[in-house]
């Protein structure tokens, strides 16, 4: 999906990094790659990203939690990863407004 858009468009933008998987890594392998792949389209990576292990347990099929399996750091987690988000963007929203783009 990341070449559907011209690298153009994702310069100077963050990125919020949220993987899954059945098993009880979570996607965290993939996550690292896109990690490391987002500099090369000038994109910034936050820091905090969020990995759902067993993602079958965690969310139910319409999108909602299953607070009865999910893990208790997952609300916080990801309020967190939305707060960073819009952090950063706000800060690079600024910086390009001052000193222009990538």
């Amino acid at each position: 999906m990341m070449d559907h858009f011209a690298p153009a468009s994702y310069a100077g933008k963050p990125a919020g990094i949220v993987s899954y998987s059945m098993g009880s890594a979570g996607g965290i392998r993939a996550a690292t790659h896109l990690r490391d792949f987002l500099p090369a389209i000038s994109m910034a990576a936050i820091p905090h990203s969020l990995a759902i292990a067993e993602v079958h347990n965690v969310i139910s099929e319409d999108g909602t939690i299953k607070k009865e399996t999910a893990p208790a750091t997952l609300p916080k987690s990801a309020e967190k990863l939305g707060r960073d988000l819009y952090w950063y963007a706000s800060a690079l929203k600024n910086h390009r407004m001052a000193n222009g783009g990538p």
